[in-house]
């Protein structure tokens, strides 16, 4: 059995290996997160339904366990002590400042580093998510979206119908993409491949990273829609019962499967009020 894996730093990396070292922080992060990689390469979060395919909670399963043990083992290995209340704009700062060496973001990166961190800008880049086996498929990890719709009901549909096509338009839509580039990705088709979207200087530099995200937001799914789309998969992020979980554990010692437990009742009690199917 290997004790300690050999880590070999690509030629294309090194210039980033001599950048890092300039600033301490990142730095050290850098270096527990490969003493982490030596020991487990192959170490990746498990993969389970948060909700089983009777829209029930599934949080007490073993699979399920296995990753809240995981994340609350990352969490106290490696996050910053007051990080356990962090919004997401608020860990996405840290590396906007160059304080981690790493973030489960979008292109927004590209954007916050920019504003945040000038001097790290030909630092960064995106890539896929790490596989255990060169032959695993590729694939996404959390992929969120807004719809715009019009309701059934509207007085006006036709008039709500045209405002949002348009929005839609070529010209103000590509304006509106380069307000952020790579960070907003064209929702519709036709717009990656026509000239005035490519011909962004920030889009050119990063290419590589446009490619890598849109490719990994095509295979994600939103949290809970491994079935398809339901009331009780928004009611997973939006009721806030499963960072109470992680609270539970982290702050008041508790038991991860009895947090668990008392998490998934609380989930499945709020299910049952729900009377309406997405079809």
């Amino acid at each position: 059995m290997v004790e300690e894996y050999k880590i070999y730093i690509l030629k294309k990396a090194n210039k980033d290996k001599e950048k890092i070292k300039q600033f301490p922080a990142l730095k050290n992060n850098v270096e527990k997160l490969i003493n982490l990689i030596k020991k487990n390469p192959f170490q990746t979060p498990p993969s389970y339904e948060i909700l089983t395919k009777d829209l029930k909670a599934n949080l007490t399963s073993k699979l399920a366990q296995d990753g809240i043990k995981y994340w609350v083992k990352m969490y106290k290995e490696f996050s910053p002590k007051d990080s356990l209340n962090f919004n997401v704009l608020q860990q996405a700062t840290l590396f906007y400042q160059g304080k981690t060496a790493f973030d489960f973001n979008s292109g927004f990166h590209v954007g916050g580093i920019q504003a945040n961190s000038p001097q790290l800008i030909d630092a960064i880049d995106a890539y896929p998510i790490p596989k255990i086996k060169e032959s695993d498929k590729d694939y996404g990890i959390e992929t969120s979206n807004i719809p715009l719709v019009v309701w059934k009901n509207s007085k006006h549909p036709e008039v709500a119908k045209a405002f949002l096509e348009s929005l839609y338009e070529k010209k103000d839509y590509i304006s509106f993409l380069d307000s952020t580039p790579v960070g907003m990705l064209p929702a519709i088709k036709g717009i990656s491949d026509d000239p005035a979207y490519k011909d962004n200087d920030v889009r050119k530099k990063f290419q590589h990273a446009e490619e890598v995200i849109t490719k990994a937001a095509e295979k994600g799914t939103a949290i809970g829609y491994e079935n398809g789309p339901s009331v009780q998969a928004g009611m997973l992020t939006n009721q806030h019962i499963i960072e109470q979980m992680f609270q539970d554990i982290i702050t008041n010692g508790k038991d991860p499967m009895e947090a668990a437990k008392d998490a998934e009742k609380q989930l499945n009690d709020l299910f049952e009020t729900v009377a309406v199917d997405v079809k």
